[in-house]
């Protein structure tokens, strides 16, 4: 067998569906062997990935967004395995392949992966209380936005409505931040950003200069505030100039520490919900999953 296809059709809005056929003709044209799964209902894509890997398929073309790289990517980490992952990314955000080189159409990708003509990398990836994530985890405002936006999925631009309802009534959550084990923040927090990808919210660098394969997080730290003075700062994270302000505290490191004083907190890995209670560890994975990250022969 030469590669695995996991296609989640309910990716990016319909922009899976649109795709499919002409992806499944431009497959079935070539001498490869493969085998197509689809997705159903949120976790089959570390279900379909596991059955990959049990099956001895070293590649595997992930068809799909951000989450589904994550369900993929879970699979991958958990399980000792020589296998890769090609993205084809067809979700609506598609934020981790702004931080790899392989970032084209859907069609010049697939040549690409059709061709063999790509360079593999290992990468980092996070773990947070046995949940794994490849580009960023995000506690309190962000994800309490990813939890009120799969509420409202069906309707026209979901994430946005969300966050502009919870710019207006997210009320922060209380913790203690330690990395690498020295205290960085205690009390009233708005948000907490722990990044592998420099990118996240359909394309802001919202961490600017964080590496997938340096070893290290890049987190951001933002204390709560009022309702009139959350509208400039997110105004500057949409213009990507909030490292200038005092407000947004970023931070390296390979060890997260979150004791939380709320009984429940929300929180995303890759734009999947997870809720959080207690103390969260984040600990950080140093190469531990293989892509395809550039071209062959690309020394950029």
């Amino acid at each position: 067998m030469d590669f695995g296809v996991l296609f989640n059709p309910f990716s990016g809005g319909g922009k899976a569906r649109n795709f499919r056929e002409y992806l499944k003709q431009k497959l079935l044209k070539t001498d490869k062997k493969f085998i197509w799964i689809e997705t159903k209902k949120a976790g089959d894509g570390t279900k379909i990935t596991e059955f990959f890997l049990n099956r001895g398929i070293k590649k595997i073309l992930v068809c799909g967004g951000d989450g589904t790289i994550n369900e993929s990517v879970s699979a991958l980490a958990e399980n000792k395995n020589d296998a890769h992952i090609f993205i084809l990314p067809l979700g609506i955000g598609n934020d981790f392949v702004r931080s790899i080189k392989l970032n084209f159409t859907p069609e010049k990708l697939l040549d690409i992966f059709l061709e063999e003509k790509y360079a593999i990398k290992s990468v980092d990836c996070g773990k947070i209380n046995g949940n794994f994530f490849v580009n960023n985890c995000g506690i309190g405002f962000d994800g309490a936005v990813t939890k009120l936006a799969e509420k409202l999925r069906g309707t026209k631009d979901p994430y946005t409505k969300a966050a502009l309802r919870k710019i207006l009534f997210y009320k922060g959550f209380k913790a203690k931040v330690r990395i690498d084990g020295k205290l960085k923040a205690n009390g009233n927090l708005l948000l907490l950003v722990i990044s592998n990808g420099e990118y996240y919210g359909r394309g802001i660098k919202i961490t600017p200069g964080a590496s997938i394969d340096d070893g290290y997080f890049n987190i951001l730290i933002v204390e709560n505030v009022g309702v009139m003075k959350r509208l400039p700062l997110f105004y500057s994270v949409k213009k990507e100039n909030h490292i200038k302000r005092e407000e947004f505290k970023f931070f390296k490191g390979k060890e997260i520490e979150v004791d939380f004083f709320d009984k429940s907190v929300d929180c995303h890995t890759d734009g999947l919900y997870l809720n959080l209670s207690d103390v969260s560890r984040i600990s950080m994975l140093h190469k531990k999953v293989k892509i395809a990250y550039s071209l062959k022969g690309d020394k950029k």
